[in-house]
């Protein structure tokens, strides 16, 4: 996208020269970068990543932390049935680590750079790269994780950069020889499959609007989703055009096709996909969220009002298509963020509710069983076990995100107190009915736990409601202390179809919600630390376990039993020099291998 890549060159500018990092003993460039690679040798800059045609699923050492897949989850509407609007964030290389140990500093920016409103969206692409900084850009593990435990499609990005003639003639010449065409079409589709993630973003820039580069990049795109389908994986293409598309080549779409017009798109543009018989719901008009270089109105060069941006998503919505919102974090506008992760959960509401309110979707994957929540964001000020404050400082890392409320009118996160994680729910209100999960739970003899704290004890007593049944109130009972508090139910019903919570006045913050039967951690077995160098030459540790089943969560301690990190890959990369780290699996009950260190847990 030829206008955001300017952007993306002075951020990166940006994060490489300030001190990011709070600790000393972290060090960026020791942990391993989210993977990219570059189609060709445009520059001899070694940030522009290996060559992708020397990839080889055998030897690459990033997989073991994409170890543990996460299936893509069964979804049920929750009122509004859209499609969701596609979520596009501007990722950068370097910038997502595999660990908890990038501590970023709030005052750089940093913390844009995450997403709580998966119920809204129906797909996300992770969108990064250029000639300079990798063309293939694969998604971190832990946004796949969130992305497919919320029942949302994930991409990687396929770059061609902006009228770029040497990237065009590789199109149109490498690319026309087949056995080079079915080469890098298998492996665009190994690599997807490999990673876990849904299939490409397809950025052509490179000879905007020639014809012939549409077609041979079609051909491209057709092998990719025929060579997924010879392995099993129906992948996904999501086709960005950066000038006007000749709309004859788009019925060669596969049907696993999306389009995504450029920012220019109108009336034509709109009659052209319907005559093609392009599936009008799979077409997501772009909407570029950065904010303008004068006033506070999201929209960039080709939105001038929030007036425009609203009568834009009036004519999406005339379309019968949706929105492909671009650098969704540009909500929050360019300075840095320096009011909290309340304020961004915040600001994200309230765009989505005052502008694309009618593009949302509101669905909830709380389908299986187990179900567990901490209400952790992915993010935190601090970091709590057991409900006990670990004086952690700030980290981020989306793989340890939750399954979140897909309702969010009266209830906020508290990164102030957690009981596993970052933070707790909370409300702004005190009295009322506040729905939490829309749900489609077979709840016959299972059991509920829910763990919460009171932190006043005026008002009454809060209660857990299921499926809007007022009469059958559970009721939270407060002992007094000011501290978490566990309540076990066992339960035997048809279906649990709505979790609520009904406050009575008394201040009220939930650390855990669980439906399921208690189950047993795996042990953890063959621990193993070894030496390691990223695709930038940097070294690190890995290191590596393995359990017979996986877990909910696993947690890394050092020799000297200091809480490092959590995961749920059976791999961490760390730039601590431990030789003897501990290991513990946490299940989805929330029962420990063993003994946490210094601690009673059980």
């Amino acid at each position: 996208m030829k206008r955001t890549m300017m952007y993306a060159v002075l951020t990166l500018i940006a994060v490489f020269t300030v001190p990011c990092f709070l600790n000393a003993d972290d060090f960026p460039n020791s942990i391993p970068v989210t993977p990219y690679f570059q189609l060709q040798k445009w520059n001899s800059s070694s940030s522009a990543g290996p060559l992708f045609k020397d990839w080889d699923q055998a030897t690459d050492n990033n997989l073991i932390f994409y170890k543990v897949k996460t299936p893509l989850s069964v979804t049920i509407p929750a009122g509004q049935e859209n499609d969701g609007f596609q979520a596009v964030y501007t990722m950068f290389n370097n910038y997502t680590s595999l660990s908890m140990e990038r501590k970023y500093n709030q005052t750089v920016g940093q913390r844009k750079y995450y997403y709580t409103n998966w119920t809204n969206c129906g797909s996300f692409i992770y969108f990064g790269g250029g000639s300079d900084s990798g063309q293939v850009y694969l998604p971190n593990p832990g946004w796949i994780k969130a992305a497919h435990q919320n029942g949302k499609v994930i991409l990687g990005t396929l770059f061609f950069t902006w009228d770029d003639s040497a990237q065009a003639d590789w199109i149109n010449g490498d690319l026309q020889d087949e056995e080079t065409l079915n080469s890098y079409a298998e492996k665009l589709a190994d690599i997807a499959i490999a990673y876990g993630f849904d299939g490409w973003f397809i950025n052509q820039e490179a000879k905007p609007g020639d014809v012939t580069t549409d077609l041979n990049m079609n051909n491209l795109c057709t092998k990719i989703v025929a060579k997924g389908n010879l392995k099993g994986k129906e992948l996904i293409i999501n086709w960005y055009q950066a000038q006007d598309l000749d709309f004859k080549i788009i019925p060669q779409l596969s049907k696993n096709a999306m389009l995504f017009p450029d920012y220019y798109w109108n009336d034509s543009t709109y009659d052209g996909i319907k005559k093609s018989g392009f599936p009008l719901d799979r077409v997501y008009y772009g909407q570029d969220i950065f904010k303008l270089v004068v006033g506070d109105i999201p929209g960039g060069p080709y939105v001038k009002s929030m007036s425009d941006f609203d009568n834009n998503i009036k004519n999406i919505i005339k379309y019968k298509g949706s929105a492909g919102l671009f650098d969704l974090q540009g909500i929050l506008g360019d300075p840095p963020v320096t009011k909290g992760l309340t304020y961004i959960d915040a600001e994200y509401i309230k765009f989505i509710t005052d502008h694309l309110s009618d593009l949302s979707a509101n669905s909830s994957s709380v389908t299986t069983l187990p179900f567990v929540t901490y209400f952790n964001t992915g993010q935190g000020n601090n970091y709590f076990i057991d409900g006990n404050s670990l004086d952690f400082g700030l980290w981020n890392d989306m793989g340890q995100q939750d399954i979140l409320p897909n309702y969010r009118v009266n209830n906020l996160y508290d990164y102030t107190d957690g009981y596993y994680g970052g933070s707790s729910l909370a409300f702004d209100i005190e009295r009322g009915k506040v729905d939490l999960y829309s749900s489609d739970l077979a709840a016959t003899n299972c059991k509920i736990q829910i763990i919460y704290k009171y932190s006043d004890q005026t008002g009454k007593e809060a209660a857990l409601i299921l499926n809007d049944n007022l009469d059958k109130a559970i009721t939270l009972v407060d002992d007094g202390k000011s501290e978490w508090q566990t309540k076990n139910i066992s339960l035997s019903m048809d279906k649990i179809t709505l979790i609520s919570v009904q406050l009575n006045g008394r201040k009220l913050n939930i650390g855990k919600i669980f439906v399921g039967s208690v189950d047993a951690a795996p042990t953890v077995s063959n621990i193993s630390v070894t030496s390691e160098k990223d695709m930038l030459n940097a070294e690190y540790n890995a290191i590596t376990w393995d359990t017979k089943t996986d877990a909910f969560a696993y947690e890394i301690y050092d020799s000297s039993n200091k809480f490092i990190a959590r995961t749920s890959q059976k791999a961490f990369a760390t730039v601590d020099s431990s030789s003897s780290p501990k290991v513990i699996s946490v299940s989805y009950s929330g029962v420990v291998s063993e003994p946490r260190p210094g601690s009673k847990s059980k």
